[in-house]
Parts: structure tokens; C-alpha cells; sequence
């Protein structure tokens, strides 16, 4: 059983605990009084694990998964656009194609900045 002193609540637990070796089973890990106690790994594992967890990254890829999560919903609200069937004109659909397009950009567009994304507006 491995035990360490965790003094933000806000770190990646089961990450840590899956760097470490163990299988992050919730069941399996407790936090009390600020120790992370998990049964399935040595202290050094966890300790190596805690001493590479950066956090910053682990915020920034929570971030761009929220970022993507929205970017496919908003592509998924518009499939109906891409579709051959659909009552649109021509300038309409190529409108929705561009839109289309920059949704699917966004990651490329604003790689370097999480924080700057602008949405598209969908055409009228």
C-alpha cells in the first residue's frame, strides 16, 4: 500500500495513480487528511508519479477537451446542413461549409491559446 501527502485536491488523482502503476480504480485509492493512500502501488511509485504530474498541462487538456466537446456539438447541430437533400441554396451551403470548416479548424487555429478560441457564428 502506497501513501503520499497530496496538497491540491485539484490534481489528476486517478492520473497519478495510473502513472504510478496502479489501475485507478476509485475503490482502490482514498484521500484523507491530505495522504492519497492506494492499495495496489508502492510510496516511490506514487511519490515519482506526483514529482511528473504537471499540472498546468493537465488544466490545458482539460481545457481543449471542453473546447472540442463544444466544437462537436456545434458540428453535430449542423450536420443537417451537409447533408444532399437539404433546401439550402448555393451560397447557403457553401456559408455552412465555411462555418463547417472553421469549427473543425479551431484546435490548428488556436493551438498555442486555449483562452484566445473565437466561435464562428453559424449563418442566418
Amino acid at each position: 500500500m502506497g501513501q503520499i501527502a497530496i496538497t491540491n485536491l485539484d490534481y489528476n488523482i486517478p492520473g497519478i495513480v495510473l502513472a504510478a502503476g496502479g489501475d485507478g480504480d476509485v475503490f482502490k485509492r482514498s484521500i484523507s487528511n491530505d495522504i492519497l493512500t492506494v492499495d495496489d502501488v508502492s510510496d516511490a511509485a506514487l511519490q515519482a508519479a506526483l514529482d511528473g504530474y504537471d499540472h498546468g498541462q493537465f488544466v490545458d487538456d482539460r481545457a481543449w477537451a471542453n473546447v472540442r466537446g463544444k466544437r462537436d456539438d456545434l458540428l453535430r447541430d449542423s450536420d443537417w446542413t451537409a447533408v444532399t437533400d437539404t433546401a439550402l441554396g448555393e451560397a447557403d451551403q457553401t456559408d455552412w461549409e465555411d462555418y463547417r470548416q472553421d469549427l473543425r479548424d479551431i484546435p490548428q487555429t488556436y493551438s498555442a491559446d486555449v483562452e484566445s478560441v473565437v466561435w464562428p457564428d453559424a449563418p442566418a
